[in-house]
Parts: C-alpha cells; sequence; structure tokens
C-alpha cells in the first residue's frame, strides 16, 4: 500500500474499470513493518484486458516502477516515469533508427517532467476546476476505483489467491 498505489493508479487509468483480481502477498525481508512488502496479482478489466501488479520494497537494492502494456496495435514500456519503447503498428518507423530509438517507434507527446510538476499541474487543474466551475480531470472517483481494487488484492491475498470480484 505504500508507492505501488501510484502504479494501480495508472493502470487503472489506461486500462478501465478492474473488475476482478487475485492476488498473494507476503513479509519476505521486512518482518517489522505492518503492511506486506512483497505482492502480486492478476486484474480483469471491464474491457477484457487483463493486468498483472507486481510491487515490492523487498528487492536490493530497489527497483525502479516500470509500465508495460502490450497490445494487439502496439507495446509502450514506462521505466521510472519515462518512456523506454513504443513502438506501433501504424507508426511511421524513424529515418534513422539506433539502439536508443526503435524502429516504430512513436512521437510522444510532452507531459510534465518531473513528479513535482504532475503535482503542481494537478493543483492548478484542480483550482481552476472549482473556478470554472467543471470537474477536475482528476476526480474522487478514481481514487475510490483504485482503493477498491487494493482493498479487493488484499481481500484476495487473505484468502490464499481466491478471485475477488470488485464493486
Amino acid at each position: 500500500m505504500t508507492q505501488g498505489a501510484h502504479a494501480v493508479d495508472l493502470l487503472a487509468w489506461m486500462l478501465g474499470d478492474p473488475v476482478r483480481v487475485s492476488a498473494y502477498s507476503s513479509h519476505l525481508a521486512h518482518q517489522g513493518i505492518e503492511v506486506e512488502d512483497t505482492i502480486a496479482a492478476t486484474v480483469e478489466f471491464a474491457g477484457g484486458a487483463i493486468g498483472t501488479i507486481g510491487a515490492t520494497t523487498a528487492a536490493y537494492p530497489g527497483m525502479s516502477v516500470r509500465l508495460q502494456l502490450n497490445g494487439d496495435a502496439g507495446t509502450a514500456v514506462v521505466d521510472n516515469e519515462v518512456l523506454q519503447f513504443l513502438h506501433t503498428r501504424d507508426a511511421e518507423p524513424p529515418d534513422h533508427p539506433d539502439k536508443d530509438n526503435q524502429a516504430g517507434r512513436a512521437a510522444v507527446p510532452a507531459g510534465p517532467s518531473s513528479v513535482e510538476a504532475a503535482h503542481a499541474a494537478q493543483y492548478v487543474d484542480f483550482i481552476d476546476a472549482a473556478e470554472q466551475g467543471r470537474p477536475p480531470a482528476i476526480t474522487t472517483t478514481d481514487g475510490r476505483r483504485v482503493l477498491a481494487l487494493i482493498l479487493a488484492a488484499y481481500e484476495s491475498a487473505r484468502h490464499n489467491g481466491r478471485p475477488v470480484d470488485i464493486s
């Protein structure tokens, strides 16, 4: 439940509503903490996608946050908030591919360059939304969806990976 929640949020933002999860968790390296230090989960989404989550604070010397999305129209890999690979079926290959630019890699729009910049952008959006009388880009519904997924994963882990429907 530490920083893994942010990656779960990103996964749900990309794939939509989670409907079922199976999970296992354990205390593998940090026996003195109140929460698990390792969790693995498989998530089914309303649109038919299947996602996997692996989170741990037990990896030495520590691991980056990695999100990999595979589909029939392309693959994207984000590692430590940096897009490392994007290959789509419809993208034009670059003129001069090299080891750092895979053939077929598509252009990526610019966004916040750091966690701090992303947080600042959320605050600005929230203030603008309040002033303009519109919903903010990130709502409590988004947070509740992620919390429901995490709580269902904990429930599944308590019952040896039994699938749990997410309501």
